[in-house]
Formats: structure tokens, sequence, C-alpha cells
């Protein structure tokens, strides 16, 4: 006899097909906190500012060189009223230094910040589903690199990833931000030096819910650094291959921190 909670809740069917179903999965990278990026000079001679954006944030440093993203790289923004940010940021324009706005639509603004860094900024993006957010970080890579790094986001963190096509991965970052990275033939072919020449030392900050799973098999790599478990682990090189052994393939700062960080789910605030 079923019971009348049975008969009021559909378990079988509970979306209308699998896809559906398997996009309420994260994977193992539970979030995306954090962006960190180097400036030479701040404003009001301190070291560091937090700019909030939703729930995640960007951390601006002051260091001894500018970072950038590799060139044909953005981070994707979602904000509400997209208008209103381009005139406040012709507003600033002036002190802030040389902004480049493009009117893409009423809802799409292409933005490069006076340090070479460029943003996509849209009122919405399909799947993310906060008002304001990091909602992807679009990288180029090497020709025949995308699928060994999709492998090395998906073996070693346990992050869900997709390829739609053969020359583009995206690696899921919590509940609606992706890091998209997209094959560039213009790049040559992969060298170490080459991929060492993308890096210019900024980096993200991701949760992990199974930190011991990604902790173990970043320790098989020798390149491993600033390893100090059980908080937090950072690392550069993605190497093909799994335990992450052969050819560098991609370099870009990481840092991993447990669910158990001190920090985790902290209220957040511009400082």
């Amino acid at each position: 006899m079923k019971s009348k909670a049975a008969e009021t809740t559909n378990f079988e069917t509970p979306f209308s097909n699998l896809a559906q179903e398997f996009d309420q999965d994260v994977g193992d990278i539970a979030h995306l906190e954090h962006i960190n990026l180097e400036v030479t000079d701040i404003e009001g001679g301190i070291n560091v500012v937090w700019f909030n954006i939703g729930r995640q944030q960007f951390h601006i440093a002051k260091g001894p060189k500018t970072q950038q993203l590799p060139n044909g790289g953005a981070i994707m923004l979602v904000l509400p009223n997209v208008m209103q940010i381009a005139a406040q940021l012709e507003a600033v324009s002036l002190v802030l230094g040389d902004i480049s706005i493009s009117h893409m639509s009423p809802t799409m603004l292409e933005v490069t910040d006076p340090f070479g860094n460029h943003y996509i900024v849209k009122e919405s993006v399909d799947g993310f589903p906060w008002k304001a957010g990091i909602a992807n970080i679009l990288l180029p890579c090497f020709k025949g690199t995308s699928a060994q790094i999709a492998n090395f986001y998906e073996s070693c963190l346990g992050a869900i990833v997709q390829m739609p096509g053969s020359t583009r991965a995206e690696i899921n970052l919590g509940a609606g931000t992706k890091l998209t990275f997209v094959e560039d033939a213009s790049l040559g072919e992969v060298t170490d030096e080459g991929v060492r020449a993308l890096a210019s030392g900024w980096h993200m900050a991701l949760y992990n819910s199974r930190f011991s799973h990604a902790f173990r098999m970043l320790e098989t790599q020798a390149k491993t650094t600033g390893n100090n478990h059980p908080y937090k682990d950072k690392f550069m090189e993605i190497r093909e291959g799994s335990p992450n052994h052969g050819q560098l393939i991609y370099s870009i700062a990481h840092e991993i921190r447990s669910m158990h960080h001190p920090q985790c789910f902290k209220d957040i605030y511009n400082r």
C-alpha cells in the first residue's frame, strides 16, 4: 500500500529528461570564490582591494608587475542593468584611465580595463542562477590540448566537464560558473616555454568538496607548490595523462580549498 507521500510525489521521473537532471549537478568543484589579479599601483597606498560581485569576488593586489589573462582570454560577468554599468564606467574613465567600452547589444558590453584585461558583461547567462557574479572564464589553449585539459579537471579535481565540439572544453566551477578553454591554432606548437608564456601569475580560488581526492592526485605531481593541507593546495601546471605526469599543456595558478577552510561561505564584503 502506497503512502500519501508516495502518491503525491513522483520519485521515478523528477525531471522531464536526463539532461535536465544532470544540469543540477556541480561536481567536486563546488564554488569559484575569487579571481586574484596583481597590478603595479592601487589608489590610496593600500596593498589589496576586494570587490564583491554577487557571491564571488575580485581580489586586486599590488605586485611587481601587472597580471593579465592571455591574449584572447576574457572574464564573463553577469550584472543587472548593463546600460547603467556602461554609464558608470564612462563617468569614471578619466579617473581609472584607459577603458574601452563596446556596446554589443542593450544587454551586453565588452570592456577592456586599463591593465589590458577583457570582460564580457551580460544581464543574464543561460544556467547562471544569480543576479550578479562570474559566469565564465574564457581562455585560449594550444591546438589539440582541450580534451587533455578536460581530462585533468575531471580526473584530478573531480569536475564535471563538457566537450561541445573537438576544440572546446567547458569545466564546471560550481553552480552556473564555467572555465572554458578554446583551442587557438595561432599559439603554435605546444612547448614548455610557450605554455608558461601564457601564465602571468593571476590565480583563481576554488572550493572542492572532495579535497582528499584532489590533494592525493596533485601530490603525485612533482611540481605542486604551496601545499598546506588540510585547508588548501596550490598548483600551476596541467600535464597530459592521469595523474598528470606527461607533457606540460597549460599553466594557470589554482588555489584549491577544502570545504573546512576557515573562509568557506564567509560573509563577503568590499575591502
